[in-house]
């Protein structure tokens, strides 16, 4: 299991631990126990002193509220270098990271990531 999975199965277990510990129940739906979780975006380049979100890409992560282990995380990128090629050129077949509208503020994607996990 990656580490991702580790979380999600120790953020359960922690879960289901603290309703026993409290006298209370867990949410279960169709077997699956639900978490309590926090989302945070990484912004690799920002501009005007932190405060403008100009970066092409950002990284957010899942992270189980009890636990503190990351249980899921989304890259999104609006830039591709293999595609970003002059006028005339082919692009060879590659695998694309560009996931996200070069016309939408780079801030919306930490909205847009944590939707998609």
């Amino acid at each position: 299991a990656n580490s991702k999975q580790k979380g999600i199965r120790l953020e359960k277990e922690v879960t289901k631990n603290n309703a026993a510990i409290n006298g209370s129940n867990c949410t279960v739906v169709n077997e699956k126990v639900g978490i309590c979780v926090a989302s945070d975006t990484h912004w690799p380049r920002r501009g005007g002193g932190g405060k403008k979100y100009v970066s092409p890409s950002g990284l957010t992560y899942m992270i189980g509220s009890l636990s503190g282990m990351i249980v899921a995380s989304h890259v999104c990128s609006q830039d591709c270098r293999k595609g970003n090629l002059e006028p005339g050129e082919t692009v060879r077949p590659h695998r694309c990271p560009r996931n996200f509208p070069k016309s939408k503020s780079p801030k919306t994607m930490e909205t847009a990531s944590t939707v998609i996990m």
